[in-house]
């Protein structure tokens, strides 16, 4: 049996962050297949849409959403859209992340910032942002994605091992 289908998640509001990604995508179809109301969040609305959208089609509670990575007023934005229609998120998944590499010799200041903010900084701005609302939901869970590269390091990969 498979362990999402012996969890029950009836009621829960997850959010997760990179939720069409490679890496997203069966997370947010196993907290959907376990009950949750999905919420998918990205950069971009409209690939993210028709994810949600064809998760809906089998009749899962998935929807998209759009946000600024580095923008704390977006994130809030996107936090207060969510209890607003559900009165809570219970769970976030903090998955979004992207690589620019580079030698650091060569490596533009925006390929720094752009792989820093998208993999580290957004993940202090949800955190900030859910984290009443996680700790009232009297179940609140954060999952914080990372990448084995964190470790161990990658030649041309200076920003994504430091996020």
């Amino acid at each position: 049996m498979h362990v999402m289908e012996m969890l029950s998640l009836k009621g829960k509001v997850a959010l997760v962050t990179g939720g069409a990604g490679k890496y997203g995508k069966p997370m947010v179809e196993a907290l959907a297949e376990a009950g949750a109301t999905v919420f998918t969040a990205s950069r971009t609305l409209e690939t993210n849409e028709e994810y949600a959208a064809s998760l809906r089609e089998k009749g899962l509670n998935v929807f998209a959403e759009s946000y600024d990575m580095g923008s704390e007023e977006s994130i809030v934005a996107l936090k207060d859209r969510l209890v607003a229609a559900y009165g809570k998120v219970d769970i976030l998944v903090n998955n979004a992340g992207i690589t620019k590499d580079g030698l650091l010799m060569r490596m533009k200041e925006s390929d720094w910032d752009a792989v820093l903010t998208t993999n580290l900084k957004s993940v202090f701005l949800f955190v900030k942002a859910l984290q009443r609302t996680l700790m009232k939901s009297g179940a609140g869970r954060i999952i914080n994605m990372s990448s084995i590269v964190g470790l161990s390091g990658n030649l041309g990969q200076a920003n994504y091992s430091a996020s």
